[in-house]
């Protein structure tokens, strides 16, 4: 990963956009940087009965999340500003680990030359709902083999890689993403056991790779404005799409079949519904 090239052209982009959530006041330059710290986490579970809810709010830098974690959440942070120092805050079954107290706006857009940020999480395998909030970041997040029964991801503008190498221990209810002007990278998504997948992009590169187990019918629901998006369905699973966007070329390979506003997969078995409005734009559809 590149960060340094990101954190220039898009952190303050990256950070604007988590404004709902994550607020920023730090004049240009006014980030001093420090010595190198590496901080270890290790946060179990709290006591409480029900589904553990972890919060992830993350500013700018590099995000590696895997599981691997004993308890909730394991793993290092390594910084060289402060501010930036992790802080975990339990409430009942809530659990939220912030970059710093986020308690200060930017008016500028600081010089990122010097700043090094990089998180590398472990993550439990007991049920949870997971939501992920960054702001300008290169992040690598394995997924695959946690027991995730939600999974909500926003943020700025980033480049992100998701895959689920195996497959997700429950069933995920509702599988949220949304990003600005992002590359995105998904494979292994048939592993995730959603029921539903909204997608809400700005303007981006998307991959999509359905590839793995697909236990059940599954609605996915994707909206962009001017984009490439490739979708990838493994050969013999059924998929219907829904294509809303006259702008929009679509190129097709594989078992793929149709035209227009309405193409179609075969196979048996369960079923992905995919319904996309896209603005100007391109659409790859493959088969896998």
């Amino acid at each position: 990963m590149h960060k340094k090239s990101l954190f220039m052209a898009l952190a303050a982009l990256g950070l604007a956009t988590l404004a709902c959530s994550v607020t920023i006041d730090l004049p240009e330059d006014a980030i001093e940087v420090g010595d190198l710290v590496t901080d270890e986490l290790d946060t179990p579970y709290p006591d409480s009965a029900d589904t553990t809810e972890l919060t992830i709010n993350f500013g700018a830098g590099e995000l590696a999340i895997n599981p691997g974690a004993e308890g909730l959440l394991g793993g290092t942070a390594t910084y060289n500003v402060p501010e930036f120092a992790p802080i975990i805050e339990v409430n009942d079954n809530e659990v939220e680990l912030n970059q710093g107290d986020l308690q200060y706006e930017f008016t500028g857009i600081p010089n990122w030359d010097d700043v090094e940020n990089e998180w590398n999480l472990e993550l439990g395998t007991e049920p949870m709902e997971l939501q992920i909030r960054a702001g300008a970041y290169d992040g690598e997040l394995e997924l695959g083999g946690l027991a995730l029964e939600e999974l909500k991801i926003f943020s700025g503008a980033a480049s992100v890689k998701i895959n689920f190498s195996e497959a997700n221990l429950t069933e995920m209810k509702v599988f949220d993403f949304e990003t600005g002007a992002s590359d995105v990278e998904m494979t292994g998504l048939g592993n995730a056991n959603f029921s539903r997948m909204d997608f809400d992009g700005g303007l981006g590169n998307y991959e999509l790779d359905f590839s793995g187990d697909l236990q059940q019918d599954a609605d996915v629901k994707i909206s962009a404005g001017a984009s490439s998006f490739t979708i990838t369905i493994p050969e013999g699973v059924p998929a219907t799409l829904t294509l809303n966007g006259a702008l929009t070329n679509v190129d097709t390979s594989g078992d793929w079949a149709g035209s227009g506003t309405s193409y179609q997969h075969p196979g048996e078995g369960n079923e992905l519904i995919i319904e996309i409005d896209l603005g100007v734009g391109n659409l790859e559809l493959r088969t896998k």
